[in-house]
This record gives C-alpha cells, sequence and structure tokens, in this order.
C-alpha cells in the first residue's frame, strides 16, 4: 500500500512491531490504539493521542475474525476526521457477519494474505515463504 496512507494504525499494542515494519516499508508513520476486549463481540478502542483529521489511515492487523476490532477502529478513526480507512490484514478469518460490519464501519479497501482463501485475498505468501526457506540453507 504505497504511497496508500499518511498513518498505518495498529488495533492495539500487540501490533506495534509489525505495523511499525509495514509503515517504514511505506514511508508513513504509524501508531497503536489501545482495546478493552470483554468477549468476542464487545471491544472499545482508545485511539492514539494523534491528531487523525484528514489523514488516509491503514489498519494493520494479524487476524480478522469477527471483524469487531477493526470495525471500532475504523469508526472511531472516522470520527476523529480521518479522510478515508482502509484495512491490511495477514489472515483473513471473518467468521459470521464479519465482512459486512466491517463494509458498515467505513472501511474503504480491505486486503489481506492468502494464508486463509478469502476475496480479499491480495497478497500472496508463496514467494515469500520461498525466499525465507532458500535462505535457511541445506
Amino acid at each position: 500500500m504505497r504511497g496508500a496512507c499518511t498513518l498505518m494504525l495498529g488495533p492495539d499494542a500487540e501490533s506495534e512491531p509489525w505495523v511499525r515494519a509495514a509503515a517504514d516499508a511505506a514511508g508513513c508513520p504509524a501508531s497503536t490504539c489501545r482495546k478493552c476486549r470483554r468477549g468476542d463481540h464487545d471491544v472499545d478502542v482508545e485511539l492514539p493521542h494523534i491528531s487523525l483529521a484528514g489523514e488516509r489511515v491503514v489498519i494493520v492487523d494479524d487476524v480478522a475474525s469477527t471483524g469487531r476490532t477493526i470495525a471500532a477502529v475504523a469508526r472511531a478513526a472516522l470520527a476523529a476526521g480521518a479522510q478515508r480507512v482502509d484495512v491490511a490484514v495477514t489472515h483473513a478469518l471473518l467468521v459470521g457477519d464479519a465482512s459486512p460490519l466491517i463494509e458498515r464501519s467505513g472501511v474503504g479497501i480491505f486486503i489481506s494474505t492468502d494464508t486463509v482463501p478469502h476475496r480479499t485475498n491480495r497478497i500472496e505468501t508463496t514467494p515469500l515463504v520461498a525466499e525465507a526457506l532458500s535462505r535457511i540453507g541445506p
């Protein structure tokens, strides 16, 4: 998503390492939210204390299962003035009503790797795995 964002945003502290790595590769800043999960379908997020007004935000996460966290972050970012919110996820499980929930939250583009077959798959992992294995050696 090079050039696609002005800020990459992780949904929680756990996401910080991969959000920073993705942001560094894309040449944009990164930050993370604070997440409070009270159950599989009950999630609150607190945005970082930065201005999102006019920003093109990309939420980066490892797994999207129920979609509640991504939807909460997207809604909060848009309410804080983000111009656009897109999502990049490693594993798109997207169970139950996750896809329509995410769409209703205002997310624009949603992409995922092909580790879990889904219509959002845009990032092929086979070349990445092959390259990593070639570096291991015999």
